[in-house]
């Protein structure tokens, strides 16, 4: 199996996350040693520090930390959006890094590295003010699950409303082609396929056509597609470059309660133009709903921000795109087509001949296939990028990955197990995998699902949320707003979104 060289980084500061743009775990607590034995530290002499800076109570990574390296060099990294850092390109020698926030109670205060041969890992905890700023309200600003947005008109299908799944796949869909055979066309993606050289599992599809609707015409009518939305997310805080996505998350409706679940997200890169030119000009938008009570005007300025990323060519940025479409990638999670739980990527592809694109199905992003689960290859390919796995910066070589992530009703059943690998390069990796990030290494809600298509929403619709939502990812995505909102980019105190690891 080829192994992929290690990713060039600037010289001695990278500023990285351990996530990817849709999965990702925080880390286990790290022992604090070198890496001996790391592949990387070997090359040209160099070594790399990595590191990770968490709360107190859930280890949720703290963003706009800056840790400051001192020694054989000197130089100045902040935590990004996971709380992570890294320095790489580092000649040996003896290092110390301070950890500093205004405000913030940070555990240990300095480490004194020594002389350092080979990489590093090291974590701190941060308490008091580390997560200090403006107050953010998450279901108001980042995760969009109150009834009134959820159950508004928008919402209905049967009028097409801005936030229905029938709106957002017709907004997508290539001008000229009527969406029903769009969303056939897309369909055909649940169907027994070779991606990459591994086959995909052959999913029962009469499960979902048999509970959606059809025209007189026999095709599938969008007016009645059986989709609920489930939430609206800002997701700002992904991406290192860019202004991040956002993402709407849908559920099956059932007849009735005994079918199994089926959930499809809507993925959108957030477009930069006159209107919202940067992150910061977005994160404002959505931080100015949390003045506004759950209502009418809400759920207007609500859809001004929508607006400018869901609809076909709304802004010149899109023009270049897939059918002027702002989308970069639906995903769906299912176990409703049959067994085992499957989650499937799908990008907007071209036409070879003309410039109409549809929904095909591609390689599950950072997911090897998963008969590669205690493969030999990539056993040696994690063991050989140890480091920059655990950091977040090393994608898998493209020959590893699978067109869907597969996972079992028990996760242990098909937790990613390599008998060479120390538990937190394991961990790491896997918690990068869609299949790591939605079975086997997060307590979720209910199975395979962190917004859960059937569990009971709740007043506020927070039910619908798995505990590793609202208790790590919320308290970091608020984390990471709080510093966007008052850091000083000439201060160099602004944290980075989170740079996915997929080229």
């Amino acid at each position: 199996m080829k192994i992929a060289p290690r990713r060039s980084a600037s010289h001695l500061v990278a500023l990285t996350a351990l996530a990817l743009s849709s999965c990702g775990v925080e880390p286990l607590p790290l022992e604090e040693r070198p890496l001996l034995g790391s592949a990387e530290a070997a090359l040209n002499g160099a070594v790399a520090i990595a590191g990770h800076v968490g709360n107190a109570s859930s280890n949720a990574g703290m963003s706009g930390v800056v840790v400051q390296l001192s020694g054989a060099v000197s130089a100045q990294a902040v935590t990004d959006s996971h709380g992570n850092f890294l320095f790489t390109n580092l000649p040996a020698g003896a290092y110390t890094l301070t950890p500093v926030k205004p405000g913030a109670t940070i555990t240990p205060a300095a480490v004194n590295l020594g002389s350092l041969t080979a990489d590093h890992i090291q974590s701190f905890t941060c308490a008091g003010a580390c997560g200090a700023g403006p107050s953010v309200d998450p279901y108001k600003e980042i995760a969009i699950v109150d009834p009134s947005v959820t159950q508004d008109a928008r919402a209905s299908n049967a009028t097409g409303g801005p936030w229905s799944f029938r709106y957002l796949i017709e907004q997508m869909t290539p001008s000229g082609v009527d969406p029903a055979d769009f969303v056939a066309e897309w369909l055909e993606g649940f169907q027994p396929l070779t991606i990459n050289g591994y086959p995909t599992t052959t999913r029962g599809m009469s499960s979902l056509t048999n509970l959606w609707p059809t025209r007189p015409d026999g095709k599938l009518d969008l007016a009645q597609a059986p989709f609920q939305l489930l939430g609206i997310f800002n997701r700002t805080d992904l991406h290192a470059s860019g202004s991040g996505e956002a993402r709407f998350v849908f559920g099956i409706i059932p007849p009735n309660h005994f079918i199994a679940g089926m959930t499809v997200i809507f993925e959108y890169r957030l477009p930069t133009n006159s209107a919202v030119p940067d992150r910061h000009s977005w994160i404002t938008r959505f931080h100015a709903l949390g003045q506004l009570a759950f209502g009418a005007q809400y759920n207007e300025e609500l859809q001004e921000i929508t607006d400018l990323f869901t609809q076909r060519g709304s802004e010149r940025s899109t023009m270049g795109n897939p059918n002027a479409s702002a989308l970069g990638q639906l995903r769906t999670s299912e176990s409703l087509m049959g067994a085992p739980w499957s989650w499937r990527e799908f990008h907007l592809v071209p036409e070879p001949t003309g410039y109409q694109a549809f929904l095909r199905l591609v390689e599950a992003a950072q997911t090897p296939d998963q008969q590669l689960n205690g493969d030999a290859g990539l056993e040696a390919f994690l063991l050989a990028n140890r480091t920059g796995i655990i950091a977040g910066v090393t994608p898998l070589d493209a020959s590893f990955l699978g067109g869907e992530a597969e996972g079992n009703i028990v996760p242990s059943a098909t937790k990613w197990a390599f008998p060479g690998t120390d538990e937190p390069l394991r961990h790491a990796f896997a918690g990068q995998t869609c299949n790591g990030c939605h079975n086997a290494e997060t307590d979720q809600l209910a199975t395979f699902y962190h917004v859960a298509p059937f569990a009971p929403p709740g007043p506020d619709g927070t039910g619908v949320l798995s505990n590793f939502v609202k208790q790590v990812e919320i308290p970091r995505r608020v984390s990471f707003m709080q510093n966007r909102l008052t850091c000083s980019t000439l201060a160099g105190t602004c944290s980075p979104g989170s740079e996915s690891v997929v080229p």
